[in-house]
This record gives C-alpha cells, structure tokens and sequence, in this order.
C-alpha cells in the first residue's frame, strides 16, 4: 500500500494496495485507527483508498484482503506538505 498525507489544518491519508508485482488489489479492506476512532474503507478497481478531513496526528492504516493477509503501517496526518510511505 502507498499513503499519503497532507492538509492545511486537516488532513488526508489516501493510497493504493499493491500487490508484490505491483498490481491493483481491489477489494483491500483498509482500517484508519487514530485519535477520532476507527474508521473503514474499501479500496476500488484500481486499490485505491481514501481517508480525509482528519484532525492532525499518528493514525495506523492496516489493509486486509481474505487470501493475502494483512499489512500495516503507521501515516502522520500533519498541516505539512505531503508525506509519503509504503506498505509492501
């Protein structure tokens, strides 16, 4: 999964699941837990996801697909410039 995370005084976590080529995985259950709870998505055709309007923080986003496990990875959510990370 790829994150990205940005905003003024809110912020948006958004990414993409992959899968080891490099391939779209639709259908990623992807979970944001930070400081206003839990919330929960699914990612499209093409294994994107977002998450916005998030109040600053350290949110963890973990993506779950029944047959391929789970992935996990800890995304600021600042009033920065964008911050990039990955989940493999």
């Amino acid at each position: 999964m790829s994150l990205w995370a940005d905003g003024p005084q809110t912020g948006t976590i958004e990414g993409r699941a992959l899968d080891a080529q490099g391939g779209a995985l639709p259908g990623v259950t992807v979970t944001l837990t930070g400081p206003q709870g839990t919330k929960t998505a699914v990612t499209d055709a093409d294994g994107n996801y977002r998450f916005a309007v998030l109040p600053p923080g350290a949110y963890e986003v973990n993506g779950a697909l029944e047959g391929l496990g789970q992935a996990s990875e800890t995304a600021p959510s600042t009033a920065a410039p964008p911050v990039g990370s990955s989940i493999p």
